[in-house]
């Protein structure tokens, strides 16, 4: 089975995820190999001795949860065990897992998903180049969900003193999660004239911060449904650059998905302002592939699946963030939370 470089680069993520589970639970050993098929990646592991392999089959649900997957097939063969992982819906990869297994990073930094490398692909928004996000895909390509993502992991890293979040949704309810947070500023709005009040407190606050030279704490405006957006409001139409021009300097990001091919009369200013530029990945027959994304940053290109967040995943990482996980996670034993 062909499979594409940013698939290539989930297995090898999970090859990886393997060896550290293992390692973690006294069990060390290394993957030497794998095989993908239509429903299943088949992951050979170096041998054991029999002992091991008994504590191996009895990790499996263990291995399961902590692999984000909700089975795991372990069976002995000749040359040593081999783990069967299933290959679900091309476009999950769950973050709730992929957050537990990382490190905390850097204030205002969101996890994205796996690159084409095999490693998790994050992003430091307190960096000057990557200060704002740009996601501009046609509909059906994931781009509402994945700045889901972006939202869910920022609160997971920061602290509600360090992160404060603003939403203007003309799109649906994807931004609705917003008003679960804590680090919600305001309710998030779904009109016309209390959006406009949004953007035009977000002014106000850029330049009461100029003055009294303030940057913290970081807010992030996040816009779904752009183009309804810009279209709608003359105001918001007129300010918009503001925040693009003036907050690497005040704090302030401003994070956008439209169906847009391009951010319209806005890229003169976009292309000046550190902005992340999202699109979408198109396969050899020319079809966009759902969850898979382009990132522009720096000057580079970068090719990822997006980390995706399932209802059952949502909700426990609304109840994380609201209970403070980040204060009590070096004090938890990694073992129980697999």
């Amino acid at each position: 089975m062909q499979i594409s470089a940013i698939q290539r680069g989930v297995f090898d993520h999970q090859a990886d995820q393997i060896e550290k589970i293992l390692s973690s639970l006294a069990l060390p050993t290394r993957v030497q190999g794998g095989q993908v098929s239509q429903d299943r990646v088949r992951y050979h592991l170096a041998p054991v001795s029999d002992a091991q392999v008994h504590q191996v089959c009895a990790m499996s649900n263990k291995l399961a949860e902590a692999m984000g997957v909700y089975k795991v097939d372990i069976e002995e063969e000749e040359a040593g065990l081999v783990l069967d992982l299933p290959v679900e819906n091309d476009a999950h990869l769950r973050l709730i897992p992929l957050i537990m297994s990382t490190a905390n990073p850097l204030p205002m930094t969101s996890m994205i998903g796996i690159s084409t490398h095999g490693r998790p692909l994050m992003i430091n928004f307190r960096r000057s180049e990557t200060w704002h996000l740009g996601i501009f895909t046609p509909l059906r390509t994931g781009k509402s969900e994945l700045l889901r993502t972006l939202v869910v992991s920022l609160a997971l890293y920061n602290r509600p003193s360090q992160l404060q979040l603003l939403g203007i949704d003309f799109s649906g309810k994807e931004l609705s999660i917003i008003d679960a947070l804590p680090h919600a500023l305001a309710e998030v709005a779904f009109e016309q004239d209390y959006a406009g009040e949004i953007i035009q407190w977000i002014v106000d606050e850029i330049n009461e911060r100029k003055m009294n030279r303030v940057v913290y704490p970081d807010i992030f405006l996040l816009i779904d449904g752009f183009e309804s957006v810009v279209n709608q409001s003359e105001l918001i139409r007129r300010k918009l650059p503001i925040l693009l021009h003036e907050g690497p300097k005040t704090g302030v990001h401003l994070m956008v998905a439209s169906k847009k091919s391009r951010p319209g009369y806005l890229m003169s200013h976009w292309r000046k302002s550190g902005v992340v530029t999202v699109k979408p990945v198109v396969n050899t027959k020319r079809e966009r592939e759902i969850g898979q994304f382009e990132f522009h940053m720096a000057g580079k290109q970068v090719l990822a699946k997006a980390a995706w967040l399932p209802v059952i995943d949502l909700q426990q990482a609304v109840s994380m963030i609201q209970n403070g996980w980040r204060e009590k996670k070096s004090s938890v034993d990694m073992k129980e939370l697999w």
